[in-house]
């Protein structure tokens, strides 16, 4: 997890060491966040500064309940969800 993903995963376990996340591209009633999709894209510079996994794109989405934090999937996303990036993910 990078660009903002990892940020996103430590306000969600509260300063825990682990955390389960529940997520969907069909909204369910115990979703707390909403990560709205926005354009494809990736920061080359910081992935090869982490040592990331060559890849050619990701998406990026916006957390509206966090004040539209900012965060990067990688095309992992697309195999989770059958192919294709949603346009919106719900979280718990």
């Amino acid at each position: 997890m990078v660009d903002g993903a990892d940020t996103f995963l430590d306000l969600l376990s509260n300063g825990q060491k682990e955390v389960q996340v529940r997520f969907s591209h069909q909204v369910f009633t115990e979703a707390r966040f909403t990560l709205i999709a926005e354009n494809f894209g990736k920061n080359q510079n910081l992935l090869k500064l982490i040592g990331h996994a060559p890849v050619n794109y990701g998406r990026y989405y916006r957390v509206k309940e966090l004040h539209n934090h900012r965060l990067w999937l990688c095309p992992v996303t697309e195999y989770v969800f059958g192919g294709a990036y949603p346009d919106v993910i719900w979280v718990d």
